[in-house]
């Protein structure tokens, strides 16, 4: 498996670039391995599930060994990165994960039609320009979301043309649902939530996404009939959480777990990974992790969805 992505499927490489990033700070990795891992998580990823579930040998973050072998799969993913070339957290965005992967120790040609390319990125984006840049949700549906979704299908067609032929590209989380943006973007006005308390518009936004993203990959599928393109859709799982939260043992589905400040837990002046700042008792009771990142126990849920073929297409039932 090769993995090109964000902070969602980030499992150290961003770590050995950026070792003072919070990633690397405690409490990160308190449940799994028990210490800070450069995971955005209290342990592992969805992409680390899934790699074990299909019996794919553990792909080592790039940045971690000089030569990584191909063979056995890379992780590309880092924190902060980009689906367009943008440099604001962090300039490995998706693109130049993409060089990466075609400059250095490229494998013989043969290896790349049975790798298994999994691609999770967009969200910074929208993230990026809706909180550091201020555009309007406008700006971020007219302008960034055809050019990010434009950015990923062309990477996907660059993947193709050098020989890739399983791909599986995940669509975006519920950024309303977030104690991030429900903290900066608080409104007084109970029509701004849905049933969940969550933001509809921040909602709104991550399904817009969504639905271009899928359109791309859907043409993409039409295109290379001789290519496997499965979507994984990381929206819907959320809600079917929520809806069960007690089915699946979490009893705070609204605050992060990791942070501090009323009244999600969350602050973006201190958060999780900086002096002072402690995470609750029992992670796995939560479904976020810090505001912005799930718990393991969260990820867990939504891989064993998707290796049971559920909230994927086409489904593998």
């Amino acid at each position: 498996i090769i993995i090109f992505g964000d902070s969602l499927s980030d499992t150290g490489a961003s770590a050995n670039v950026f070792p003072s990033n919070p990633g690397n700070q405690s409490p990160y990795g308190i449940t799994y391995p028990g210490s800070p891992t450069g995971r955005f998580s209290d342990g592992r990823l969805i992409i680390d599930y899934i790699s074990a579930g299909l019996k794919f040998k553990y792909p080592e973050p790039y940045f971690v060994t000089i030569n990584p072998d191909y063979r056995t799969g890379v992780n590309f993913a880092q924190a902060g990165s980009t689906a367009l070339n943008t440099v604001f957290q962090n300039p490995i965005y998706f693109s130049y994960q993409l060089q990466q992967f075609l400059q250095k120790s490229l494998p013989p040609p043969k290896f790349y039609q049975t790798f298994l390319y999994a691609v999770e990125i967009g969200i910074n984006d929208i993230i990026n320009n809706i909180i550091y840049n201020n555009k309007s949700l406008s700006y971020i549906a007219n302008i960034t979301i055809p050019q990010a979704v434009a950015a990923i299908k062309s990477s996907l067609q660059l993947l193709y043309n050098e020989g890739g032929r399983n791909f599986l590209v995940f669509t975006i989380t519920p950024l309303g649902c977030t104690p991030q943006f429900k903290t900066i973007f608080a409104s007084p006005n109970p029509t701004a939530y849905d049933s969940y308390q969550c933001l509809i518009a921040f909602n709104n936004i991550s399904q817009y996404f969504n639905s271009k993203l899928v359109d791309a990959v859907v043409s993409l599928r039409n295109q290379y009939t001789d290519a496997k393109f499965y979507i994984a859709d990381m929206y819907n799982p959320y809600y079917k959480i929520l809806q069960n939260s007690s089915t699946y043992g979490f009893t705070n589905i609204r605050d992060a777990c990791c942070g501090t400040g009323a009244p999600y837990n969350y602050s973006p002046f201190q958060i999780c990974g900086t002096p002072g700042v402690s995470s609750c008792l029992n992670p796995s009771t939560y479904i976020s992790w810090d505001g912005l990142h799930y718990t393991q126990h969260y990820y867990q849920i939504v891989a064993e969805f998707f290796l049971s073929g559920i909230f994927l297409d086409p489904s593998t039932k």
